[in-house]
């Protein structure tokens, strides 16, 4: 009877700690970037990666005014007593702030600090913010590295496009509210999958450079 509780605990012990080592590995595949962070107080925001995007509901109820003031509206402050290292999955620009959706230690949410890429680029990925088609009301651009950190997916207001930050070139994958639907980035497929409309679950498949894939 004995024996079989020890191996009861064992196997209990084992699938915990494979358990989590998954969890491990998942979470290190969607946050495979890092940056230093020096000491000091920030905004940080526990909300969804996409918290700020949330459709045409979004501008019919003009709730997209602001993206800052919405942010700031449930921020919380967080302070880092000492220089640390975070691990990121995305970054987003705004008509005045940066941000960076980070990991650290369980919390996972929008951080307000300066992204970790080159002003040149910056200036390139900002030319995403300004919306086209609601110039009032969606003012942002969310960027998502590959596993390749220069190649770059991008969903602003009106469309969906991947991009080469060192060549500094774009292709336009899909338009929101056209014939793709909900694309996103497949972390650990390193790809971008997008739902076709009236597709009847069909999707496409998108690489870091912009090519239609199959996976």
């Amino acid at each position: 009877m004995k024996n079989k509780i020890l191996l009861l605990l064992t196997f209990m012990l084992i699938s915990s700690i494979g358990f989590s080592q998954k969890k491990f590995l998942s979470k290190h595949v969607k946050f495979r970037h890092s940056m230093h962070i020096t000491a000091g107080t920030y905004y940080f925001n526990d909300v969804s990666l996409y918290f700020f995007d949330d459709g045409i509901d979004c501008y019919l109820l003009k709730k997209c005014n602001a993206i800052d003031s919405v942010y700031l509206s449930t921020a919380k402050k967080i302070i880092f007593t000492s220089d640390t290292i975070v691990h990121y999955q995305a970054y987003l620009f705004t008509k005045n702030y940066e941000y960076l959706y980070i990991s650290i230690g369980k919390r996972e949410g929008w951080l307000r600090t300066q992204v970790p890429i080159t002003q040149e680029q910056k200036n390139f990925l900002k030319k995403f913010v300004y919306s086209t088609n609601y110039p009032l009301y969606a003012s942002y651009a969310e960027i998502i590295p590959f596993k390749n950190p220069q190649k770059v997916f991008i969903s602003d207001a009106d469309d969906w496009y991947i991009a080469d930050l060192e060549k500094f070139k774009v292709i336009k994958i899909g338009t929101k509210g056209g014939r793709l639907e909900a694309c996103q980035m497949l972390f650990k497929k390193n790809c971008v999958m997008c739902y076709i409309d009236l597709g009847w679950g069909q999707y496409l498949y998108y690489d870091e450079n912009g090519k239609k894939c199959r996976k």
